[in-house]
Parts: structure tokens; sequence; C-alpha cells
């Protein structure tokens, strides 16, 4: 009696597994069923977007100084939605000063304008995005006009790219050796033996104290970064300028007005950019990223310092590094 019970038990457990494992592909089916039509509904919408897509765009190619330029090669790189993913179409082509291009069934291109001894510039042009140039998702833009910059003859350039570092727990502070453009660390507390140097500071009460803040994490940090140029040389010093497009814009160096001894670094700015002297040398740089966590503040220092021989290009800042 009991193992007809047992037999009985054990079939209805097994049924109901083989009920279930069933019921488990049904639904592993119906999902796969659902995600197929959502697929194929995602695809027909992209594809009506595409089709009705286009692109017309034509303009002019010029230098620096306003002349047309030729012999430009033009890189289009024209995409679209299929599916989750994306297709890509690419073609190249040798240009006139006076450019033009149609594209029909995608949605977006991106164009890099190229010449040997000019520096490049890219262009993005879309129909999925909102712009007076875009109707009835057709893209014509006929004024369009592009700048390419003649590199000319680069300088020869020390570089110097490290975070300025301020321990708190370490008690040490990173300072960068202008005189060799080198990364040197010290205790706080100890003077420092460099001539000339660049370091991270804050601003200080009247005791000379760091005032400290919190931050939005109800952290505290040091208040108003400030990186100081620390030299006996009254000619040192910064010149800031307004944020270039990149640093290859900053070319040639002034000749004085170099009065600028400190720049102070709100936290969450991208970069501060400036000129500045060393003594009968010149360079270009920036300064930004300013962070303070876990008992250490650190600011970035990227510097190019020319190192021409020929005193005839020692304001010569020009470079290929972005």
């Amino acid at each position: 009696m009991i193992k007809k019970l047992l037999l009985i038990v054990l079939g209805m457990v097994f049924g109901e597994i083989t009920i279930l494992a069933q019921s488990d592909e049904e639904v592993k089916k119906g999902m796969m069923v659902r995600q197929e039509a959502q697929y194929k509904r995602v695809l027909e919408s992209q594809n009506a977007t595409n089709i009705s897509s286009k692109m017309n765009i034509s303009g002019i190619i010029i230098d620096d100084n306003g002349n047309p330029l030729n012999d430009v090669e033009l890189e289009f790189n024209f995409s679209r939605a299929k599916g989750w993913e994306s297709e890509s179409l690419n073609k190249k082509v040798v240009s006139k000063s006076r450019f033009s291009f149609t594209q029909s069934g995608y949605t977006g291109v991106t164009v890099y304008f190229r010449k040997k001894g000019y520096f490049s510039e890219t262009r993005f042009y879309g129909t999925y995005q909102a712009s007076k140039y875009l109707k009835n998702k057709t893209y014509t833009q006929t004024d369009e006009k592009i700048v390419l910059r003649e590199k000319g003859k680069f300088a020869k350039i020390d570089i110097f790219d490290k975070k300025l570092k301020y321990s708190f727990s370490k008690k040490t502070k990173g300072i960068c050796d202008v005189s060799n453009l080198s990364y040197e660390t010290f205790p706080i507390d100890k003077k420092i033996d460099c001539s000339k140097y660049i370091y991270l500071d804050f601003e200080r009460n009247q005791d000379g104290e760091i005032i400290m803040t919190q931050n939005h994490l109800g952290h505290l940090i040091p208040k108003g970064p400030i990186v100081r140029y620390f030299s006996k040389d009254s000619n040192d010093g910064f010149i800031l300028v307004e944020p270039p497009k990149d640093i290859t814009y900053l070319t040639t160096a002034p000749d004085t007005a170099y009065n600028i001894k400190e720049i102070k670094i709100p936290y969450g700015i991208d970069r501060i950019y400036f000129y500045y002297r060393n003594g009968k040398s010149y360079g270009k740089g920036f300064v930004g990223y300013a962070n303070s966590a876990f008992q250490e503040s650190r600011v970035t220092l990227y510097l190019m310092q020319n190192n021409e021989n020929d005193p005839n290009e020692k304001y010569n800042l020009r470079s290929d590094e972005r």
C-alpha cells in the first residue's frame, strides 16, 4: 500500500515537473516571438526613415587667409540605423575649393577634410537633429565654409604632462621644476630646493593656514585651488588667453606682459589656457580638472615649451599636439 502511494506521489511530482518544463519552454517561445515582432517593427520604422532621408551639402574650402584651397581629400562616413545596430558607407574623393555631395538612404554623415600641410577639419551632418537646414527629413546646406589652417613650421617642443598633487595624508606636494620640466615631490613643511617651479596651493587665512570647506557630499576639502608660479625672475609668469578650440591654435608666444603668477582653478572647470615665460624660453599650456578626494588634492598641468636653438624661432609654439 505504501509503495503504491509512493508511486502515485512520484508520478504527480514528475508530472508537475514536466508541466513546468513545458510551461517554461512556452514562455521562452513567447518571449522570442514578441522580441522578433518588436525588432520587425523597429526595422520597418528605421527603413522608412532611411528611405526618406537625404543630404545635399555644398560649400567652399579656404585657408585661414581666405584663399580657396584645391586638391582637398574628403572622406565620408555615412551611417544609418539597422535594428539594434547600424550600417555605414565610406567614400573618399579629392575635391576642388568648391565642393558638393548628395546622398540618400542615410541619416548621418561625418566628413573629414584633409590636405597635406594643413590641419584637418571634421563636420557632422544628420537628418535626425533639429536644424534650420532640415526640412521633411532632407538636410540641405549650400553655404558651408570649411577653413583649413596651415600648419607652418612646427617648433621643437618639450612637454610636461602631470598631475600636481598635494597629499594631506602623506604630507607631501608635487611640483613642476620649470628649469627642466621635471616632476619633483617635497615634504609640505620643507623648503623647495628649486630656483623656479609651478605648484598647487589653496586659499589661506591670515595665519597662512589652508581654508577648508565642504563639498556636495559633506566632506572637508581645501578651498580655492590655485596654481602658483614661483620665480625670482620678475619677467616669468603667465598670460591667460580665451579658450581656443584646441591648443594648436596657440601658435606664437607674446614677447612681454607675463605678469600673472597665480591661476585660480574652480572645482569642476575643464581647462584654463595660457602662454608662459621661463627665462629666455616661452611656452603654452593649460591647467584644470582640480579635484580633492581621499586626503589628496590634484590638478592637471600641461606645458609645451619651445626648445629651439635658433633665436628667430624662440616665439614659435606651432605644434601638432591637440
